[in-house]
């Protein structure tokens, strides 16, 4: 997982054609599940309006990857859009066990009026949004808003309950996530954020640990040759591990937090060669 910038005021041209027609069909789908709740009915959701935004952020923002473990999406396979803060149901797990969210012996009915904000959309994988994985948790360390009038917009439900779960677009996540060999991830100096982000999201799973390892080792190799290549090419090293720990590279973060390990490590190996005692004479 890492950081995505992204502000649709700044888009411009055909882009912002798509994004001014998508917020306007938008706007109207959300005022009219808020006019259902308020008329006492289960609000019907129009599907086709996040699956469209999915599609077009995965083009546009995610450079085709899931917004939470960065793995590629296969070619004809969109994933999901997962609502960060669920449209439906409520839960939360405690004791390995998953019960659903009630106040007042009142279950909660998920935050129907962000079904439609693109802040609270992502596009996850079927794995980070299984069984196993989100689906529709969403643990918090405040209270959790159970109406609108608690909070009609993220920023301010954000200050509200205080969300444990890790959000590309609001945080940093290198701050509570720490990669490191073999594809393995922790909570970044015990980040509660972190270890709830890497639970709820299914982070540690094997499967993806071992694709992870997998790009770190590609990288690792890549890193050598390129460390090679500067003094031939005089081009950054940066530039030469782009394709390993840019944006548009799957596991980028994970490929990162190994190479700067990696290097640390070669390094250090490298300043204690020379320094063992010599030997003195019989």
């Amino acid at each position: 997982m890492r950081r995505v910038e992204f502000d649709p005021d700044g888009l411009t041209g055909e882009d912002r054609t798509w994004w001014d027609r998508w917020s306007a069909e938008a706007e109207v789908a959300t005022q009219e599940v808020v006019d259902e709740v308020a008329a006492g009915r289960r609000p019907g959701f129009r599907t086709r309006v996040w699956s469209e935004l999915k599609r077009w952020l995965l083009d546009n923002v995610f450079h085709g990857k899931c917004a939470y473990c960065e793995v590629y999406f296969v070619s004809g396979y969109v994933g999901d859009a997962d609502h960060y803060r669920p449209k439906g149901a409520v839960t939360v797990s405690e004791g390995g066990q998953v019960r659903p969210v009630a106040r007042n012996g009142v279950l909660h009915r998920g935050y129907y009026w962000l079904a439609y904000d693109w802040r609270n959309l992502l596009p996850a994988c079927k794995l980070c949004n299984s069984s196993n994985g989100k689906m529709s948790q969403f643990p918090v360390s405040g209270e959790h808003a159970f109406t609108r009038d608690d909070g009609a917009a993220n920023d301010a439900l954000d200050l509200v309950e205080r969300p444990l779960l890790l959000n590309p677009y609001q945080d940093n996540p290198s701050d509570h996530l720490q990669f490191g060999v073999k594809g393995t991830v922790v909570a970044r100096n015990g980040s509660q954020r972190g270890q709830h982000s890497i639970d709820v999201y299914d982070l540690s799973r094997e499967a993806l640990e071992v694709e992870r390892e997998r790009f770190q080792s590609a990288a690792r190799n890549a890193f050598t040759l390129a460390l090679v290549e500067l003094s031939q090419r005089g081009v950054s090293l940066e530039s030469i591990m782009e394709r390993h720990t840019g944006d548009q590279a799957p596991f980028s973060s994970a490929v990162r937090d190994y190479l700067i390990l990696d290097r640390s490590e070669l390094e250090k190996r490298l300043a204690n060669a020379f320094e063992w005692p010599a030997r003195v004479p019989d």
